[in-house]
């Protein structure tokens, strides 16, 4: 018997269908009101509910959709015989006298018999192999200027982990009824942090100051007045930074840095730094590059940025008894965290030759290739009389552009440009918990540029003709 959709109740144990499918079943009755739900979910699996949990982190996130375009839109760009031009994702560039480092490391590993055995074979510590925290404690005491023991170092598994077991740790709900957020001080901020939390609304920002350099660049530069005001509401549970900002490639200056972590402090919240292009490794900075640490501040490191996103190894530098709950966290979620990444990390760390790798050829790498790939817009922007302006470059892998006055969106040309095989990121993803407008919201969008020159060249050469 079919399924009518105002029928007030369904009996089972007959062929029941649903878009013209047949479903298996049981003797149930349901009440009228609650078809519209079970109509949703029936279209894949009969009478199967999903949990808040799951339909947050799988329903529409920016970060998904971002890595839809790596995979499906890809696939599907392929099929239709486009010539693709990749600057969407943030896939580290492949440099090659970095890789060639990579493969040295990774024969190493391999001809040691025992140490294979105990990498491939052998679960680590959860909060990561003792020896391997120690000495990278050694290297960033003395790269952050700062008393950093192996206790104050947790392994997890990527970054992106890392941040979700810290967000949800210091925002959500707490006891007698209070629910505490995190606080973006400054937009636009990481597409990745916005489905971190448990539960909705765990995040709140605020829009920068923008500082005008010329006709064609501008800054952002933090509001610490109105940061003080959304403080005294007593509702932040932690405070988090990009350093350099993903997606604009800012490098907020240190003095705000200071101030905030002050500003923390006051409140009795942590502040949280993302470096994963900072200092002291990947060093994909263009300015300012160093920074301390001091049992305040809760730093984000990972390998990811230096051109190994495949080992999913991040780190979080915090006071003991944090990294400690982060280690107990990760054996609930994970067991312990994997041993290629830190071994890797390891012979990195010997003869100074992560600092080599950082500064003599990742951030000379970027910054030749950021000068190159701002001069093409330019180049073809102004030629093309498109009205445009440009964040500046200060790190990262990202060219963050304004199209203040045209009559696309960022989000007409996301999908414009994805049809010619333009992948790129719209700038909306990038203002989790902004609650005002902004209108840098719809007129940005993020560029990659850490693909080859010529392949970023024939992406620039779509988007021009788009705007055009």
């Amino acid at each position: 018997m079919p399924l009518m959709r105002h029928n007030p109740i369904f009996f089972l144990y007959c062929p029941v269908y649903f878009d013209q499918k047949k479903v298996q079943g049981f003797l149930w009755i349901i009440d009228k009101k609650l078809l519209p739900y079970f109509d949703r979910n029936l279209k894949t699996d009969f009478m199967r509910e999903i949990s808040k949990f799951a339909l947050k982190l799988s329903e529409g996130a920016g970060i998904s959709e971002l890595m839809k375009d790596l995979g499906i839109g890809l696939a599907s760009a392929r099929e239709k015989g486009l010539d693709l031009s990749l600057m969407g994702g943030g896939n580290p560039a492949h440099i090659p006298s970095v890789e060639a480092i990579f493969q040295e490391i990774w024969k190493d590993l391999g001809s040691d018999s025992n140490s294979i055995n105990q990498i491939l074979g052998d679960y680590s510590n959860p909060q990561g192999d003792d020896s391997i925290r120690e000495q990278l404690a050694s290297y960033l005491s003395v790269q952050l200027k700062s008393d950093i023991s192996s206790e104050n170092i947790a392994f997890t598994l990527g970054s992106q982990s890392a941040f979700f077991l810290l967000f949800n740790s210091f925002a959500g709900e707490f006891p007698h009824g209070r629910f505490k957020k995190v606080l973006l001080p400054i937009t636009p901020e990481y597409i990745g942090y916005a489905d971190q939390g448990i539960r909705e609304d765990m995040f709140t920002s605020l829009p920068p100051i923008v500082e005008t350099v010329s006709d064609h660049r501008f800054f952002y530069l933090p509001d610490m007045n109105r940061v003080e005001d959304r403080l005294k509401q007593g509702d932040i549970g932690a405070i988090c930074l990009s350093r350099p900002t993903n997606p604009s490639g800012n490098v907020i200056p240190w003095n705000y840095i200071i101030k905030m972590k002050e500003l923390a402090s006051r409140h009795s919240i942590p502040f949280i730094l993302d470096n994963a292009y900072g200092y002291p490794f990947p060093n994909i900075l263009f300015r300012e590059p160093k920074i301390q640490w001091d049992p305040e501040m809760i730093h984000v490191l990972s390998l990811s940025k230096l051109g190994l996103p495949g080992l999913r190894t991040g780190i979080i530098v915090a006071k003991k008894e944090i990294a400690s709950r982060i280690s107990e966290m990760t054996a609930v979620m994970n067991l312990a965290p994997g041993n290629i990444g830190p071994k890797f990390l390891s012979k990195l760390l010997e003869n100074d030759l992560m600092n080599k790798i950082s500064r003599n050829m990742i951030q000379p790498y970027y910054q030749e290739k950021s000068i190159q790939v701002q001069s093409i817009i330019d180049s073809l922007f102004q030629k093309a009389g498109i009205d445009y302006t440009m964040h500046e470059s200060h790190g990262a892998l990202f060219l963050w552009v304004r199209f203040p006055y045209h009559k696309k969106n960022s989000q007409d040309i996301y999908k414009e440009a994805k049809n010619q095989g333009l992948f790129l990121i719209p700038g909306d993803w990038f203002f989790p918990g902004l609650e005002e407008t902004f209108s840098h919201r719809n007129e940005c969008i993020r560029l990659t540029y850490s693909r080859n020159l010529e392949e970023v060249s024939k992406g620039i050469e779509i988007l021009t003709k788009i705007l055009s």
